[in-house]
């Protein structure tokens, strides 16, 4: 049997080519018309799906501390207190957690007469400290002074690491400038998958909301951040970790792995947003200080044995040569005791208090020379001295008490 396949009609002739299909075929108008309204009509399912979408997503934004862990809800406040807050203070404290827990703002209000704002958050890499410094001067805020620290485990982190937390202090053109910094394709897609699903970004929080419902029970979210809430507001931003007594000092294997006493370096993100942080915070006429807290004995004894601190000193070296307006805050060797610390990096309330009072001690010295182009030096902090803590401050326990109604 052939396989062979049959031949058209006038094979090996000639056909004329306005005999061809598509050269004969002409539509009329009424066709034409009616094909480009069908081509114009959008499905009603597509709409369908697409409001869907749009109303789930907008419902997990509103639901704010329902669906964010109290990290994310710690930025997505910090970011709203940069428009609403910042304006008027006349010194900024931003950073990370050690800003967080380390510095009280009205110990430093009451000595330098400045009103002053804690806009540090936890687990903040530079770009996030930069986009809310930047969020403040744009809202209005034009302080004296600017405070800042940058955590050395926290320089090491490429932008991945704090993908769910991006969308909460990011500006479009924000994000726009980290993907460009950046120079990833994919880092670029992946911020852009977390800023448009909140759903997406808060997919952890939301199954232990419903799973918790399904139980009868309220999701435990939304208590945490009921109280972080209070705490920071009390406090204007600060979180005053209750001091624990039953704390030696001790660092493990595993805590000196978390806080990389082995080693430091800076991801090239970290270093350029350090960069425009202090730049920012200088060009906007603010004097700045950037500033190295303690820590507990046996992490700085390893960080110095490993020439980690020495690599640090290094780095903040080289912002002082680029920047010499920029002081330096020195408290490592203030001798605070462990009974100063909640863990081996992060202040209790007592110690919060005694850094905030020698802080202000040197804002309120640079802040009454009136000279906008001192700055420059190396300041090592006195020696750790216990002060009470002011009725007017509230450590978390405190917080949690009141907050249930148990004291006044």
């Amino acid at each position: 049997m052939s396989t062979a396949e049959p031949e058209p009609p006038n094979a090996g002739g000639s056909v004329a080519p306005e005999r061809l299909p598509h050269r004969t075929f002409r539509p009329s108008v009424r066709e034409v018309q009616a094909g480009a309204r069908n081509a114009a009509r959008v499905p009603l399912g597509l709409l369908g799906a697409v409001a869907l979408v749009a109303a789930v997503e907008s419902s997990i934004v509103r639901a704010g501390p329902r669906f964010l862990d109290p990290v994310g809800y710690c930025w997505a406040l910090a970011a709203e207190a940069a428009k609403t807050d910042a304006p008027g203070c006349g010194v900024l404290l931003v950073g990370d957690s050690l800003v967080k827990h380390g510095l009280a703002p009205r110990v430093v209000s009451e000595k330098t007469g400045q009103r002053a704002y804690n806009l540090a958050i936890p687990a903040a890499p530079a770009p996030a400290t930069e986009a809310v410094l930047r969020r403040a001067f744009d809202a209005g805020a034009r302080p004296k002074a600017v405070v800042v620290d940058l955590k050395p485990g926290l320089l090491a982190g490429g932008p991945k690491y704090s993908l769910r937390y991006w969308p909460q202090v990011l500006s479009p053109p924000d994000a726009v400038r980290l993907a460009m910094t950046a120079g990833s394709s994919s880092f670029a897609g992946e911020l852009l998958l977390h800023a448009a699903l909140p759903s997406f970004r808060s997919r952890h929080e939301v199954r232990g909301d419903l799973m918790a419902a399904l139980g009868g029970e309220t999701g435990p979210l939304r208590k945490l951040n009921a109280l972080g809430e209070r705490h920071w507001s009390v406090n204007e931003g600060a979180n005053l970790a209750t001091p624990r007594a039953d704390y030696s000092g001790d660092v493990s294997e595993a805590e000196h792995t978390r806080y990389l006493s082995r080693g430091f370096s800076a991801h090239r993100i970290n270093v350029a947003y350090a960069r425009r942080i202090i730049g920012l915070a200088l060009d906007r006429g603010a004097k700045t200080y950037l500033l190295l807290p303690p820590a507990v004995p046996q992490l700085m004894e390893r960080r110095t044995r490993t020439g980690a601190e020495g690599k640090y000193e290094a780095f903040v070296e080289k912002l002082r040569k680029e920047f010499p307006r920029l002081t330096v805050l020195d408290a490592r060797a203030s001798g605070y005791p462990p009974s100063a610390f909640v863990d081996p990096v992060h202040l209790s309330a007592l110690g919060a208090l005694a850094l905030s009072d020698d802080v202000a001690d040197v804002l309120r010295r640079d802040l009454d020379a009136h000279d906008p182009k001192s700055g420059g030096a190396w300041v090592r902090l006195p020696a750790y001295r216990e002060r009470p803590l002011p009725d007017a401050l509230e450590h978390v326990e405190l917080s949690r008490a009141r907050l249930e109604g148990k004291t006044k």
